[in-house]
């Protein structure tokens, strides 16, 4: 499964989307802090905003060495 880096800083000024977009309080945390967010999680979060999902920038996640 891919995984997807989000922008999400007009989503930090919109009041009740976690529950809006019914999305896990972990998985919102990790949304807000710009980790990564599945295509599902994405698409839940385009329609809490009620917008197109490709109206959400996505890149995709890059490996990083360790």
């Amino acid at each position: 499964m891919n995984e997807y880096f989000l922008n999400v800083e007009d989503v930090m000024e919109i009041g009740g989307m976690k529950k809006g977009a019914n999305i896990p309080l972990g998985t919102y945390s990790n949304i807000l802090n710009k980790k990564s967010a599945s295509p599902k999680t994405v698409g839940k979060l385009a329609k809490a905003l009620d917008t197109d999902v490709l109206n959400i920038i996505v890149q995709p996640t890059e490996k990083q060495d360790e």
